[in-house]
């Protein structure tokens, strides 16, 4: 238990900062405006919804991660409008603490004639980090610990845009407009900046009953590559399953991939999503993977508003 405890605490130093953040980003299957501010509220709907991750079970101090999101879209002519959004985010992970609120703002409009929609996002946050060493075992020495909590608010700024219509979706996204405001709780691994990409295309093949909607993912920074490719079929009973396969370069090679198992259930307005996320690395020999629930609600002026409602976008 002592060598689990050290262990746990060492991997902690030496990658909490990037993964408090990345824990949040890498929800982005889930919701997509934790990876471009202008990918918020682009249904017709007002969507909102919670999710509760738990990594590495078996391990003890494992990293836990709870969000809420609200996305609300507000037509003001007919080819465009405005849309408002809200992530809420409580990450533990061993002696750090994060949480944190982004507030975001899109604008979105039709191209000509098109069924193209164009959205440019902006986004705020404001968070507060807490590191406790407290709790730290005495074997381990180290001068630089004082068995102290130390906590600080943080916060930044991100920048996008989206493009969208029935058949694909596209865009890119700034994270760390402005300079650093902490000490110690450096956001996405200290980088002066950390841009994404997000595209993908629904197939929707004549004459089934079923669509393909493929996507690929890329997170760029100063010291971080990251390339997610998922899968996901739905069915016309609202049954929908699908996989993603994730990999790290840069200074997180050594996490080597990740392959993340989901299936879901549309009943009415609700949706309900279950994923399994097994790391294909050395750690995976002493935990029972990461699991994730997730519910989600809908509210539409008329049940005709929203004939192409993805959850998942």
């Amino acid at each position: 238990m002592k060598k689990t405890v050290i262990l746990f605490i060492s991997f902690v130093f030496s990658s909490a900062l990037f993964a408090q953040q990345l824990a949040v980003h890498n929800q982005y299957y889930l919701n997509s405006s934790l990876v471009n501010p202008a990918a918020t509220a682009i249904t017709d709907c007002k969507t909102f919804g919670i999710s509760d991750k738990h990594q590495w079970l078996g391990i003890q101090g494992a990293p836990s991660i709870q969000t809420f999101y609200a996305q609300v879209p507000k037509q003001f002519s007919k080819y465009k409008k405005h849309g408002l959004g809200a992530n809420l985010v409580r990450d533990n992970n061993g002696a750090t603490q994060n949480l944190g609120c982004e507030l975001i703002y899109t604008f979105q409009m039709f191209l000509g004639r098109s069924n193209t929609r164009l959205s440019l996002g902006l986004s705020g946050k404001l968070g507060q980090y807490t590191f406790d060493e407290r709790d730290f075992t005495e074997y381990l020495i180290d001068p630089a610990i004082s068995r102290t909590v130390f906590s600080e608010f943080y916060y930044n700024a991100a920048s996008g845009f989206y493009l969208y219509s029935d058949r694909f979706f596209g865009g890119l996204a700034v994270y760390n407009l402005l300079p650093l405001s902490t000490e110690y709780y450096l956001e996405y691994g200290n980088d002066s900046f950390f841009s994404t990409l997000l595209a993908g295309y629904y197939f929707k093949p004549r004459k089934n009953k079923f669509n393909i909607k493929s996507t690929v993912y890329i997170a760029r920074g100063e010291n971080l590559l990251q390339v997610d490719l998922k899968n996901r079929i739905c069915f016309e009973n609202q049954i929908s399953s699908g996989i993603l396969i994730r990999k790290y370069l840069g200074d997180l090679m050594s996490a080597n991939q990740n392959v993340i198992l989901f299936v879901g259930y549309d009943l009415d307005k609700w949706n309900f999503q279950y994923c399994f996320d097994l790391g294909i690395n050395r750690l995976q020999m002493n935990n029972y993977g990461s699991h994730q629930v997730s519910v989600g609600y809908r509210i539409c002026r008329d049940i005709y508003d929203c004939p192409t409602y993805d959850k998942s976008k």
